[in-house]
């Protein structure tokens, strides 16, 4: 991390991930399917970098990497069932 600066830099770059995914949504610009898909895409990239970022994960121990690994595995696993339930029934 290059300070303040490095700081700035990610914030803005998850400013325009957010206004991306309002315009997505607030304009219909894709099928349901490929918006939730893109959506799915945006917050991942979103948390990892507020998790590397700003809660200092990415200057912590492995052991830190790994329980968010975990975390994360879980969640996605967790989020497919759920939208296998919803689409197959």
């Amino acid at each position: 991390m290059a300070g303040v600066g490095g700081y700035v830099g990610w914030t803005v770059v998850m400013i325009v991930l957010t206004i991306v995914a309002f315009v997505a949504v607030g304009y219909g610009l894709l099928p349901a399917p490929w918006l939730v898909a893109l959506l799915l895409v945006l917050a991942a990239i979103q948390v990892a970098a507020q998790v590397l970022l700003f809660m200092h994960l990415s200057a912590s121990r492995r052991f830190y990497g790994l329980a968010f690994g975990a975390g994360l595995g879980f969640a996605v696993i967790f989020a497919v069932g759920l939208m296998y339930l919803v689409w197959a029934y």
